[in-house]
């Protein structure tokens, strides 16, 4: 099935990356079966096994013909809990290897240090940031980029691509966002 995503979106063009992510609190118990897990929850060995598991899907992932995977530390998810995703990052890229593109989606409000975070990212060896925020949902309606101030107060001194995400509806917008030095844009 993932071959197919690939190859359907390969065909006309298009890059697929795949987004991996835990609910953590977040998590539907009529979904996943158990209970929402809180991250005071986990033992360590559990902790150890979703590195595990985080790499492996990444790797899944790649020999299935995606073109990259998103790593999601935004949004109350479970990474986002965890103020060092060093572990899990370097987990995906050891699976993965150096060539095969990693990048993250983080908050911009809520880490308490933007810059840091994404100077932490950038060192962890990601290709590129997606910057959303806690309160995306609050937003909903919001005609104008979400995050785009916030992230260009935080990008001095990183080299890393960074994109905003929330609040772009209109190609017009989005080239706005390029015209200010953004190489990408995610619409939503």
């Amino acid at each position: 099935l993932l071959r197919r995503a690939c190859d359907g979106v390969h065909q006309y063009g298009g890059k697929l990356f795949f987004q991996l992510s835990h609910s953590g609190i977040k998590g539907v118990e009529s979904v996943n079966g158990a209970p929402p897990k809180h991250p005071e929850d986990f033992t360590l060995e559990e902790l150890d096994r979703l590195v595990e598991q985080f790499a492996f899907a990444a790797k899944k992932c790649k020999d299935c013909g995606a073109d990259g995977v998103q790593v999601h530390n935004a949004h109350g998810y479970l990474l986002s809990n965890f103020l060092n995703p060093e572990e899990n990052l370097r987990a995906v890229r050891e699976a993965c290897g150096a060539d095969f593109p990693m990048i993250v989606k983080a908050d911009s409000n809520g880490c308490g240090d933007l810059p840091a975070l994404l100077r932490l990212y950038e060192r962890c060896g990601v290709d590129g940031v997606e910057v959303s925020g806690i309160d995306f949902n609050r937003r909903a309606g919001q005609k104008t980029p979400f995050y785009l101030d916030a992230l260009k107060a935080a990008r001095e001194g990183i080299s890393i691509p960074l994109f905003p995400v929330g609040g772009v509806f209109s190609r017009g917008t989005a080239e706005e966002i390029l015209a200010q030095g953004f190489p990408l844009v995610s619409m939503s």
